[in-house]
């Protein structure tokens, strides 16, 4: 607040109820001075998409370590890479935890810095993880056990893609 302006002197009313309230407030000098407080709404648009885990990509994403050359030659990393495969197809043929892992990626892109939308992202692929044979359950289930689901699954994250297609303002 401003100085001179913490006291509200009369109840907000309303000149047109969709846009606009106009606040009575007291300056400095004792006097009336009306602020106006206006609405907006903002739609936004975007597209989604997943990409397949390609070799390619994979090696493109590991370009930001200094030893890639080496992980790249690692066999251990190319069997962690078929397991997300398989987590990413899995995750296909689950269409409500794809589109609540579509809906967390918008919301991610929007307001990173808010509670997340939907759930932790452990929490949102848990059906999927049920689903996956064995192996790839345990492998998984100890990921998420040891805090480092992501870490042993970025392949498929990274595969998310949101894009901002539209953006409209309008006065309300």
């Amino acid at each position: 607040m401003f100085p001179g302006h913490e006291h509200v002197l009369t109840p907000p009313r309303t000149q047109n109820r969709r846009s606009e309230t106009l606040l009575a407030r007291t300056s400095g000098k004792g006097e009336m001075v009306e602020l106006v407080r206006k609405q907006f709404v903002v739609t936004l648009r975007f597209e989604t998409t997943v990409e397949a885990i390609t070799d390619q990509r994979v090696i493109q994403d590991l370009g930001i370590y200094a030893n890639r050359d080496q992980i790249i030659c690692w066999p251990g990393t190319w069997r962690k890479v078929e397991r997300q495969r398989r987590l990413l197809a899995e995750t296909l043929r689950h269409p409500d935890v794809l589109d609540s892992l579509l809906r967390r990626c918008v919301w991610d892109f929007v307001a990173s810095a808010l509670p997340e939308a939907d759930g932790r992202l452990e929490e949102i692929v848990a059906p999927v993880i049920a689903g996956l044979e064995p192996e790839d359950r345990a492998f998984f289930q100890g990921a998420v056990e040891a805090g480092a689901f992501w870490e042993n699954s970025e392949h498929v994250w990274e595969r998310f893609e949101v894009r901002l297609m539209a953006a409209e303002i309008a006065k309300v």
